[in-house]
Parts: structure tokens; C-alpha cells; sequence
């Protein structure tokens, strides 16, 4: 189950290097913690990004979607103004996986990366759903990784209606094909899949549903398959010397602390090399 969550993969695929580091790093100790204490917040990760932001002096620029790298010049459509802007940098930091950066400079690279489906799911809310369901629920026999309540951080309400978030990793096909099969699904064909998956936990989920909102992902993190971190993590996209990357999937673990490891790697490469 895990595996299937953290990585898109199934228990046989990981290297057992990558999955030892990564679970056993969910099992910090602190003071005045209970053991299964858990660091988050309800709008995650974009706290750690507001509080970063809020002690930066440097200048942020919203809705430019970079898409082409040539030497020093950096190609972005804006959005806003809809149209192209070239940026010429010294240096480049790109925090983002191997696959887009291949897409962006026309390379290949050999991280995998699994697809999954995410739906969402408005229902009407009662009592009875208050107090039989937990935050996370789980079919132990079904297809998919179970169901969270939306609004599981939010204390003391008292809802008419809430939000379901469905989560299914692909990992029955590799990743060309699951996507493939992503692709192709037709709304009716997922929707009769999730409420195979949640009827166990909720019999009259049919009779509460108001919309089943669906959407084919790719996996947020890397698959570190087995020899991904004595081998294949080091077959990084070639580039540039002008080009740091700085992203979780370098060493194979979508951490935080992580990311902050290999921006920080960057940082201090590019501080050296204007110190020179």
C-alpha cells in the first residue's frame, strides 16, 4: 500500500534502499510528541513555501510556464500578458523533475515516473458518515488507496455535504501503458471503479453522490526502482555547466527535507563558482 501511495509502484519494483530510508524517516522523535505525531498542515506543503517566501528578499514572477532552454537564454510563455519573454541568466537553478527537464531541453532520460487517477467526490454529509468514518478509509481488497475526507484538518464543522478525494496509482501496467489506459477511460468507466472501491465502506454512497469530478495525474514522485540509487540516480540529463538541478527525485525520496537539501546543493555550487 505504501508503495503504491509513495512511489506509484508496487513492493517487488523498489529498491529496498530508497524504501527503508523513506519509511523509516516518517518515525522522528520529539519532545513533548507521541510517537505517531505527524508534521503537516491543512494547506500543506504551501505553508513551507509561504514561510520561505516570507523571508526572501527575492522577487517572485507568477503564471510564466518555462518551455525551452537554449544556452543562457530561458524561454517562458506568460500567461498574463500571453505572449513569449526570453530571459537571459548566468545561472540556472531548475527545481523540477527529470521528465519535464527532458521535455524542456528535447532529451531523454531513464527516471520512470507512474500515472495515477485522483477523483473528488461531493457527497451529502450526516452524523452517521461523522462518526463511522475515519480521515483515511481504506478497501483492503479494492483497486485503489481508499478515500480522505477534504476537510479532515478542519475542526468542529458541521457539514450538509463534504468532499471525498479518491486516489488510484496505475501500477497494474507500466507507466507508458498506464498512461495509455489513463488516456482512453471514459468518466463512467472510472466512476463505476471508485464506487466498486467505496460501497464496502459506504453502502448508500450512490444515493449521496452529487458530482464525481476525475483526473488522470502523473505521480508527483519518481519510481526508485531497484539499482536507482547505486546506478540510475546518477544518469542525470546531461547539461550545461551553467545548469544546477535541485528536486526529490535525485535522490529517489519525495521529502521536504529533501528538496531543501538539493536547492540548498545548488546554492552553494553557484556561490562558489562566483567566488571563484
Amino acid at each position: 500500500y505504501c508503495c503504491r501511495d509513495d512511489f506509484g509502484s508496487t513492493i517487488d519494483e523498489i529498491s529496498a534502499w530508497a524504501g527503508l530510508h523513506y519509511f523509516g524517516s516518517r518515525r522522528g522523535k520529539g519532545k513533548d510528541l507521541h510517537d505517531d505525531s505527524v508534521l503537516t498542515w491543512p494547506q500543506g506543503n504551501m505553508y513551507l513555501i509561504d514561510k520561505l517566501t516570507e523571508l526572501s528578499e527575492v522577487k517572485f514572477h507568477s503564471g510564466k510556464m518555462l518551455f525551452k532552454i537554449d544556452g543562457s537564454d530561458l524561454y517562458f510563455y506568460d500567461f498574463n500578458e500571453k505572449k513569449t519573454i526570453k530571459v537571459n541568466a548566468e545561472h540556472i537553478v531548475l527545481a523540477l523533475p527529470q521528465f519535464i527537464i527532458a521535455r524542456i531541453l528535447d532529451k531523454k532520460t531513464p527516471f520512470q515516473y507512474s500515472p495515477w487517477m485522483v477523483a473528488n467526490l461531493n457527497i451529502t454529509w450526516d452524523e452517521v458518515l461523522e462518526k463511522n468514518l475515519a480521515w483515511d478509509n481504506v478497501n483492503y481488497h479494492g483497486k485503489g488507496l481508499g478515500i480522505v475526507s477534504a476537510n479532515h484538518q478542519k475542526l468542529n464543522l458541521k457539514l450538509n455535504e463534504n468532499f471525498l478525494t479518491f486516489y488510484w496509482p496505475l501500477t497494474h501496467l507500466a507507466p507508458k501503458e498506464a498512461r495509455k489506459f489513463a488516456l482512453k477511460r471514459t468518466h463512467e468507466k472510472w466512476s463505476k471503479d471508485i464506487l466498486e472501491d467505496i460501497s464496502p465502506m459506504i453502502f448508500d454512497i450512490e444515493s449521496r453522490i452529487k458530482t464525481i469530478d476525475i483526473w488522470p495525474w502523473g505521480h508527483g514522485m519518481i519510481k526508485p526502482l531497484k539499482s536507482f540509487i547505486s546506478k540510475t540516480r546518477k544518469e542525470l540529463i546531461d547539461v550545461p555547466d551553467n545548469i544546477y538541478f535541485a528536486h526529490t527525485d535525485m535522490g529517489g525520496l519525495s521529502l521536504f527535507e529533501e528538496g531543501f537539501y538539493r536547492g540548498e546543493q545548488a546554492a552553494l555550487k553557484i556561490l562558489k563558482v562566483i567566488n571563484r
